[in-house]
């Protein structure tokens, strides 16, 4: 499950970086429409889903090699050099959160996404607006890392006093130029505050 949502991560802030381009933009669109439709069937060891998942893991590697991550890997990683914590759960963890906090920055690239995909992913209707699709996207997000039982960031017990360090570490992340908008150690503490 965590590996699974660690790609989820690689493909949909590869579609949301400034650096993305036609060619990231497929490869991200196409894995995470797999893991969004196949990963709860991986993980409850459905092989043909096991093998759409492996697919799309590899798509979405080659996304943010053509692209970059942002945000959410800037405090996944922070988190885990600092207190051990796993990888794609802490991505699992920040994904909505952080995608959310871009506000318009990326809701245009989540929007049309959101409206590629099929009616299986959705809950409900994902809404005629960009903003209304984007949310429906969020949500389902959301969603599927409460169906996989990722536990809530509370259990990771990072003491809110590390919160600026933490936030400091993040916004010199290398990556941290490629998000959609302009991200400083203020933007992560607020980000951190509301998980």
């Amino acid at each position: 499950a965590f590996t699974g949502l660690d790609a989820l991560t690689h493909a949909l802030e590869a579609l949301t970086v400034r650096c993305s381009n036609p060619v990231s933009d497929a490869l991200a669109e196409r894995a995470a429409a797999a893991l969004l439709e196949h990963l709860r069937a991986a993980v409850a060891g459905d092989g043909k889903a096991l093998g759409e998942v492996m697919t799309a893991s590899t798509l979405a590697g080659l996304a943010f090699g053509n692209a970059d991550v942002g945000a959410v890997h800037c405090l996944s990683e922070t988190l885990g050099g600092l207190y051990d914590v796993h990888h794609g759960m802490t991505n699992a963890l920040l994904l909505a959160p952080v995608l959310a906090s871009h506000g318009n920055a990326a809701e245009v690239p989540l929007a049309r996404f959101a409206s590629r995909l099929t009616s299986t992913v959705f809950q409900n209707d994902p809404g005629e607006t960009p903003s209304q699709r984007a949310a429906a996207l969020l949500g389902a997000i959301e969603a599927l890392v409460r169906d996989l039982g990722v536990p809530s960031f509370d259990a990771l017990e990072v003491p809110r006093t590390d919160y600026p360090e933490i936030a400091r570490l993040a916004a010199a992340n290398g990556s941290n130029p490629s998000n959609p908008r302009p991200m400083g150690p203020t933007d992560y503490e607020q980000i951190l505050h509301t998980l």
